[in-house]
């Protein structure tokens, strides 16, 4: 706090190994204990070492000195406190910035709240200090009511070019809206009672109660084209803003009018790309949430951040969708919660308001909170959670924490299994599981949880189907990678395995996997080296190598890929070596640039707006760039020709609508001249409903498609059910494709007219069947007769999958598919029967497999 005898007077650090009984790095603590702090971490795998350096800076130029050289530090206190019986008194707040410099050479600086010094809370309190003279530092000033908040962070390159800067701006709240203060301005001692709330009472200038909250978050993506002096005003570098608005709209009858509950009410994000152009409104997105609290601690229900509704909206106010929550038994959104759980879930689908249709989901909960029942919105009903039903079933253990069962809306359940004994972790590992058709998978494990073998249908304990063994070879000190796990898959049932074996480095990187080959006394080798920032840098193709026990060194003469990254972690290209010349040869390669800057070449339009450039080069000096927006949007590509200088052959722009749909795509010739474009417009759901596109029909043709009204119409038209399924397809032709779906939403049937489709009648052009081999799944069509289970050596499990298929065309003929399943729900009969001009042929295949899935006979007709 009284500086440093030479260097900088901010570095908390500089002291280290100077200290003196006769200078000011020997003085002993004033008032505040010192602090322990990390100065450097390494760490080392794989031979690769890993260094993070740290250095930490105070507050200067004090605006609140104790004393007169007392102009730097990371404490805050009363100032009239200077008695020894509590001599370390001060408040450590936190150092004012702190730096890392990372193992590749990239640093980032953090900068925080702090402190002013030390004073007293108001300039009116007595002042005891010895020639009289106090400072004015109250905990409510923003250094030191919100210490160690985020206040900047920068992150520069290697080279020292500033790549991106992030700023946050803070609210204190002290007190918090809606809290009152102590009314403790009686005393007869100076305390600032009648405005703040203390939390530490210290006369003269107490701990207060403050709430600091995040009200604005600047984003600057600078990428090196300017430094801290100029990437405030540089018109290339893309910014993004995000404000943050509390309390907003706490709506009820339940609420403390005013309380700062910390709902987060408003969220305004802006991007600076063409702010005040054509997209000002989708480069402007902002969601707002009502809350209804419910502040009933006298009725003991204190539930105060539980969003009723949400809404999305552009710059212009314009609400492009709505959400709404109701909780519990209540039956309107407009009711406060009594429990936490959204037993309601409405969704409107068109944009403009909280108004016309909704799809609503509900939900259903035990008395601990899990989730037991859900009903879709197309209110499709099968299992049974006492007598009510749901769309989804489930249940738990007594004790409310593992699921046992779960059932859909056609009943068909699903179940896990759990052991109390020490082999079942105590009754918390799963330890089988059941499935549909009757089929259960068992499982072990070792005594740290840990996956030891997995038995699925047709095996046994004695012949498990996949066995995992954990080897840890480490030793103390550094070692090549010494965590080993062996993945054993069985070849046959009652056969023999096949091993992988696999190493970790110490950050649980995979490095190395070494599987078998087909050549006896070789296996089959891949690796992975990282850098010190724990990236994938190297990844070689698979090579053989002698069969052996443990880590083998890679070699890097190999075929290979290797990856190199900038200063924020991202590629910048890659090149591919082959085995030739020794491993040096390139086959591939691509390098990758990133910058900011105004325009888009060859467009005039967007001369003024900034983007981040990605510039793609293949081996060629072939050159590609993508166009990203402040708000992260691809919003163009192009392509070039020619090797530097450059001239561009294709753009392709992209334009969204407020919720990040792209409603426009245009591909655009080396004049700029549009010559395809693809229109697109979605409900609030972010659904399509309709669509023009120059090669696949648009109303904006001539003639005007059979299918456009007029050329604002849309030529391809799409529909939805509540529970997203396309239900409705209609072409520039006006041609129609009508489906309908089960309760599990798969596919029933299509047709060419609604009622081919509502129900199923056998005009549809399509049909499908699940679960059995008659039409149950699908009663108003005929089930092929030809189709039928597999039998004899072949197993049949349908359940949970598609059994048959019947199509047809007009005077093309007509047919049908028959498909059956094994107990592990591989497909193990196939029968395609087609009939046209009166003749009928009919064939069907069968497989089998081995114990690791592949396919070991295929038994043609």
């Amino acid at each position: 706090m009284h500086g440093v005898d030479t260097g900088a007077v901010n570095d908390v650090f500089n002291c280290d190994g100077h200290e003196l009984s006769s200078n000011l790095c020997g003085e002993a603590d004033d008032e505040a204990w010192g602090r322990i702090v990390v100065g450097q971490r390494t760490a080392v795998t794989n031979g690769v070492t890993s260094t993070w350096t740290y250095h930490y800076y105070l507050r200067t130029s004090w605006p609140a000195p104790p004393c007169a050289n007392c102009l730097q530090g990371d404490t805050w206190a009363n100032q009239n406190d200077g008695d020894f019986a509590d001599y370390y008194n001060a408040t450590f707040t936190g150092f004012d910035s702190a730096q890392v410099i990372n193992p590749d050479n990239t640093n980032d600086i953090a900068f925080f709240a702090s402190s002013d010094g030390w004073g007293l809370a108001e300039s009116s309190f007595q002042c005891y200090v010895t020639g009289g003279h106090c400072n004015t530092a109250p905990y409510w000033n923003p250094n030191p009511g919100m210490a160690g908040s985020l206040l900047m962070e920068q992150h520069w390159s290697a080279a020292s070019k500033l790549v991106s800067v992030s700023k946050n701006t803070y609210a204190m709240n002290c007190p918090p809206p809606g809290v009152s203060h102590s009314n403790n301005i009686n005393t007869g001692l100076d305390n600032p009672g009648s405005t703040q709330l203390s939390s530490e009472l210290d006369q003269n200038n107490p701990v207060v109660v403050c709430d600091p909250r995040l009200t604005q978050a600047d984003h600057y993506q600078v990428d090196g084209v300017t430094d801290m002096y100029g990437y405030l005003t540089d018109a290339r570098v893309l910014h993004q803003q995000t404000n943050y608005t509390y309390d907003g709209d706490n709506q009820g009858p339940n609420r403390t009018v005013g309380y700062d509950y910390g709902n987060v009410s408003k969220v305004d994000t802006t991007g600076n790309v063409d702010a005040t152009g054509s997209h000002a409104a989708t480069s402007h997105m902002v969601t707002t949430s009502t809350y209804y609290p419910n502040d009933n601690l006298a009725g003991g229900i204190y539930l105060t951040n539980r969003p009723a509704q949400q809404q999305k909206q552009d710059s212009t106010g314009t609400v492009l969708a709505c959400s709404q929550n109701i909780y519990g038994a209540n039956t309107n959104v407009t009711t406060p919660p009594t429990v936490p759980g959204a037993t309601q879930a409405l969704m409107y689908t068109t944009n403009g308001g909280c108004t016309g249709t909704t799809i609503t989901v509900k939900h259903a909960y035990d008395v601990s909170g899990n989730p037991i029942g859900n009903i879709d919105g197309d209110t499709h009903l099968g299992c049974t959670v006492g007598s009510t039903q749901y769309s989804a079933c489930a249940t738990y253990d007594s004790f409310g924490s593992h699921l046992i069962s779960a059932a859909n809306a056609k009943n068909q359940i699903t179940s896990s299994s759990y052991d109390s004994s020490a082999a079942g972790g105590f009754g918390q590992w799963v330890t089988a599981t059941t499935e549909a058709n009757g089929q259960t998978t068992s499982f072990h494990y070792d005594v740290l949880s840990r996956l030891t073998t997995a038995i699925q249908p047709g095996d046994s304990t004695s012949s498990p189907t996949v066995a995992f063994a954990y080897i840890n070879t480490c030793t103390n000190g550094t070692t090549t990678p010494c965590l080993e796990l062996d993945t054993s898959i069985r070849t046959t049932t009652g056969g023999p395995t096949t091993t992988t074996r696999q190493w970790y480095d110490g950050w649980g990187h995979l490095v190395e996997t070494r599987a078998p080959s087909a050549s006896s006394g070789s296996d089959l080798i891949t690796y992975t080296i990282y850098d010190a920032m724990a990236r994938p840098t190297t990844k070689s193709l698979a090579y053989s190598v002698p069969t052996s026990s443990g880590y083998i060194t890679p070699d890097l003469t190999k075929a290979r890929s290797v990856t190199a990254y900038d200063a924020s972690g991202r590629p910048l290209g890659q090149v591919t070596y082959s085995d030739q010349n020794n491993g040096t040869y390139i086959v591939l390669s691509t390098s990758i640039s990133y910058t900011v800057a105004q325009g888009v070449t060859g467009l005039s339009s967007e001369n003024s707006n900034a983007y981040e450039q990605t510039i793609t080069l293949d081996a060629y000096n072939h050159q590609s760039i993508s166009y990203s927006d402040a708000l992260g949007r691809e919003r163009y590509t192009q392509v070039f020709s020619g090797t530097n200088p450059y001239s561009v052959v294709r753009t392709v722009g992209t334009n969204y609508d407020g919720l990040g749909d792209a409603v426009l795509v245009q591909t655009f010739d080396h004049t700029a001249t549009a010559q395809a474009t693809q229109s697109a417009t979605f409900d609030a759901l972010k659904r399509r409903t309709g669509m023009n596109d120059s090669d696949l029909g648009s109303c904006q043709n001539t003639p005007l498609p059979a299918g456009c009204s007029s050329s604002t119409d849309w030529a391809w038209k799409f529909s939805y059910d509540a529970d997203g399924n396309l239900i409705n397809q209609s072409d520039p032709r006006n041609q129609h494709v009508y489906a309908s779906y089960d309760a599990l939403d798969r596919p029933l049937c299509r047709g060419a007219a609604s009622t081919d489709v509502n129900p199923c009648q056998n005009s549809a052009y399509a049909s499908y069947f699940y679960d059995s081999y008659t039409n149950t799944s699908n009663p108003g069509v005929t089930f092929p007769t030809g189709c039928t289970a597999p039998s004899g050596s072949y197993a049949s499990d349908p359940i949970g999958h598609s059994t048959a298929e019947t199509f047809r065309s007009a005077g093309a003929g007509n047919g049908w598919r028959c498909t059956g399943f094994d107990q592990r729900g591989q497909l193990d009969q196939s029968t395609l029967s087609v009939t046209t001009a009166s003749q009928t042929t009919t064939q069907t295949m069968h497989m089998v497999y081995n114990d690791m899935g592949q396919m070991t006979q295929l038994v043609y007709p």
